[in-house]
């Protein structure tokens, strides 16, 4: 059994299992459904009925049409969701929010949810949420929401907008944020657009895919695959606190890897959400001072091996910059990828500083 006071077992913890996941997806599909009919610009709602779509075919293929797989609560909205085209599953999916949301009880995890849902960010470049739709939808997805007190909208949005404000005073070109995104968070409504990149094709790059194929790859995983593989999803940025991937791996000959699997937007975002998550589910919900000290704690590893990445590449770009008279093409562009890693690494180990010194288990 995992101890939930290591690491691991504070990352645990903050996971969805597997029912989590089907009400989060399910409540993602409302958000979208709503978006798009409140959408009024004819080719902006083109744009956004091809995400819908694309999300609730993953939907299905990963959850709804799995029956034998859902838990018997879910079956009959799962079968009558499946049974629609996505441009006709808004009533099937908006009958059964009241069933499968009271599912969850807790406050804790409903928060989990919660801070999903307003991190949710399925828009590609030059879309956004349309502010009222988005906002009435939360509002009214938190009141199907048993375990959650009725101040703890406000207080998401509170939480999230004091982050991000003093991540962007860093002095970062935070404008690489949105390129070099794996994941996207949907603060673009409060906070002037710090990381709004697409979620889909994010994903889908991070297992190397790219164009189309990323996006509906990535829409894919997040519409159910990893649970049908058996997996959790995750919430809250936990994996921060199990370790960054190939962060310090990353040599310089791997073109494009820049924290390869951890760019720079991802661990800004998912630094973000842990934040919130620690303070209002970690500290407030759960009043678990020990689990919080554990988040700073996996945080300042994270941050240790992005600072060593730091060091190494400005190591080598000092020695390719003193080496430039006898520069070559090829070295020449090792160099940019270089540069270009080096800066996402110091977005990233800024991120984590600032998180890091704004959490009360930090004093």
């Amino acid at each position: 059994m995992t101890d939930p006071q290591t690491m691991d077992g504070v990352a645990r913890e903050l996971r969805l299992d597997t029912g989590e996941m089907l009400v989060l997806t399910l409540l993602q599909q409302v958000m979208l459904g709503r978006d798009v009919i409140a959408e009024r610009t004819p080719q902006v709602q083109q744009r956004k009925t091809v995400v819908r779509d694309r999300f609730a075919d993953a939907a299905v293929q990963g959850h709804w049409s799995r029956s034998a797989d859902l838990p018997d609560w879910a079956r009959a909205a799962g079968a009558a969701i499946a049974a629609q085209a996505p441009s006709r599953q808004r009533a099937p999916i908006e009958d059964a929010v009241p069933d499968l949301a009271a599912r969850i009880t807790r406050r804790s995890r409903a928060l989990l949810i919660l801070i999903e849902l307003y991190s949710f960010e399925p828009w590609p470049d030059g879309v956004a949420w349309n502010v009222r739709s988005r906002r009435r939808a939360l509002v009214d997805i938190a009141a199907h929401l048993p375990g959650l007190q009725p101040g703890d909208l406000d207080a998401v949005t509170a939480k999230f907008t004091a982050v991000l404000r003093a991540v962007r005073r860093k002095q970062i070109r935070w404008g690489r944020v949105a390129a070099a995104s794996v994941v996207g968070v949907g603060l673009g409504v409060g906070t002037a657009g710090a990381a709004t990149p697409l979620i889909g094709a994010a994903l889908g790059g991070a297992i190397g895919l790219s164009g189309a194929a990323a996006t509906s790859a990535g829409l894919a995983a997040l519409g159910g695959g990893s649970i049908a593989a058996g997996g959790f999803g995750v919430a809250g940025g936990a994996a921060l606190l199990t370790g960054l991937g190939a962060i310090t791996g990353a040599g310089a000959g791997a073109a494009g890897s820049r924290l390869t699997g951890w760019s720079a937007g991802k661990v800004v975002v998912d630094a973000v959400k842990l934040d919130v998550v620690t303070r209002l589910v970690v500290l407030d919900a759960e009043g678990d001072d020990e689990k919080a000290r554990r988040v700073v704690e996996g945080l300042q590893v994270r941050l240790d091996e992005v600072s060593t990445r730091i060091s190494a590449l400005a190591d080598q770009i000092r020695r390719l910059r003193a080496d430039n008279a006898a520069l070559t093409a090829e070295n020449q562009e090792l160099r940019k990828r270089l540069e270009a890693e080096h800066d996402d690494a110091r977005i990233a180990g800024a991120a984590l500083q600032v998180v890091i010194e704004r959490l009360p288990a930090a004093v």
